[in-house]
């Protein structure tokens, strides 16, 4: 089980989960106020020209997983990670939240692992649910071996 994601017992052999501290904050791609607000934010897309996907979409079952926003030189694009006390903030279990990283924007430049943007519902989440949000853990879901391909990781989270 990765999330509430069903994966065969080969792929979850094959599997660790390697922890990072970081900084949280919140994101949202929708609802701006003013073209200032909507920069600083940075649209609906993710870097790659997908759809966002916020924690309450996926929460609620309308998206495969919650996007995330991060140096894009620490990880490579759809890396899956978990974050407990995101989850805690959402009443969910540890791995009750699935993240990807596919997002970046110049606040994340150099930053590594250090620093880590969710993607919420709107300027109330970011504030209030996440907020900033010092070392969080980042569980970063990584192969065993390198002979092992993420698309199937891929596969199972598209359903």
């Amino acid at each position: 089980m990765i999330g509430s994601l069903e994966a065969g017992p080969d792929l979850m052999a094959s599997l660790i989960l390697r922890p990072f501290p970081s900084l949280a904050t919140g994101y949202y791609p929708r609802g701006y106020s003013t073209p200032e607000e909507a920069r600083m934010e940075g649209g609906p897309l993710d870097r790659l020209g997908r759809p966002l996907h916020t924690i309450e979409e996926f929460l609620a079952g309308n998206a495969p997983y919650a996007s995330a926003a991060l140096d894009s030189d620490a990880l490579p694009y759809g890396t899956i990670f978990f974050c407990p006390e995101i989850g805690k903030r959402y009443s969910v279990s540890f791995d009750g939240i699935v993240f990807r990283a596919v997002d970046t924007g110049s606040a994340f430049k150099n930053m590594g692992l250090s620093r880590v943007d969710f993607c919420v519902a709107g300027k109330q989440a970011s504030l209030h649910r996440i907020g900033n949000m010092r070392g969080v853990i980042l569980y970063i879901l990584c192969l065993k071996s390198e002979g092992q391909a993420l698309g199937e990781l891929d596969r199972i989270l598209e359903g």
